[in-house]
């Protein structure tokens, strides 16, 4: 008699994120199948992690202060599983983590098990903020039940929009840009990628006055009184003299490079923001007839 076939367990990853506190009643939020954001304290994930450290001395020895991760069961593989791509699945988590708490993800390392953390498993440091970027970081924001509602939808929002067109759309397209920002060494390229993806969201249908359209286009789309309008509208037009001096072989003043690309930053979170957890929102930016109608009536109305 033939021995029964035995299927393959499924690879299990524990994607630590550094940076957030956890202050939600269940230890578990589900994001979609297979796919969570859990506490991390008092798991076997935070055993293990101990462990590597003890024994095969990862982060020279000396355990991080992590208090969340992210539980993943392999995807299926149509989804991109290099974690050197922006678009793998742990990147755009972290990415989504980033917008929805508004401070970027500090440090992710990921654990790999086939059988459920039993044993040591395998690990790798994804990612660390550096010196030029740390400042970009707010620890310790936290995981409440409020955060924990938008992750939920907003995942659902994009997961339907990446399956769809995976790397094209605005809104996408956007969010790239705003992870490569965030992930960059270097503050020229953080505000580089930041102007991309405003472009991606708020450039205008014609190329005439486009900083002030972009500039004008934010400040609509972000407040309603007019002092917070202008100063919103001063804050990007001040950005992209600084963004148009790198792009055209300008010197600009290192400092005040910083001052405005960390100033611009919290924008750039508060209009992803509004756009992911919105399914109304997002729908108008992914279509190019209704995003033209939007900033035609912020011109004329």
């Amino acid at each position: 008699m033939a021995e029964p076939r035995r299927t393959k367990k499924a690879r299990k990853v524990a994607a630590l994120i550094h940076g957030y506190s956890w202050e939600c009643p269940e230890k578990e939020i589900i994001l979609a199948p297979g796919l969570a954001i859990c506490s991390f304290r008092e798991t076997p994930i935070e055993v293990c992690y101990q462990r590597l450290c003890e024994v095969q001395g990862i982060d020279d020895g000396d355990p991080f202060q992590y208090k969340v991760y992210l539980s993943i069961t392999e995807p299926p593989a149509e989804y991109e599983w290099d974690t050197a791509d922006p678009l793998s699945l742990i990147n755009r988590l972290c990415n989504v983590v980033t917008v929805i708490t508004r401070s970027p993800v500090g440090m992710c390392r990921a654990m790999y098990s086939r059988n459920d953390f039993a044993t040591l498993p395998e690990t790798d440091l994804l990612f660390s903020l550096v010196g030029q970027t740390e400042f970009l970081n707010k620890p310790w924001r936290s995981i409440t039940p409020e955060i924990a509602t938008q992750l939920i939808a907003s995942w659902l929002i994009l997961e339907k929009l990446w399956c769809k067109k995976k790397s094209e759309g605005r809104i996408a397209n956007a969010l790239l840009y705003f992870y490569l920002a965030w992930r960059s060494h270097h503050i020229e390229h953080i505000c580089l990628n930041l102007a991309i993806c405003l472009e991606m969201l708020f450039a205008p249908h014609s190329n005439t006055e486009t900083t002030h359209q972009i500039a004008f286009n934010v400040s609509r789309f972000l407040a309603s009184e007019p002092s917070k309008r202008e100063a919103i509208y001063t804050t990007v037009k001040t950005f992209y003299a600084a963004r148009s001096a790198i792009v055209h072989g300008g010197i600009p003043n290192p400092n005040r490079v910083i001052d405005v690309t960390v100033e611009m930053f919290p924008i750039i979170l508060d209009i992803l923001h509004k756009i992911v957890v919105s399914e109304h929102l997002a729908k108008i930016f992914d279509n190019e007839q209704e995003r033209k109608r939007l900033l035609k009536d912020y011109l004329f109305s």
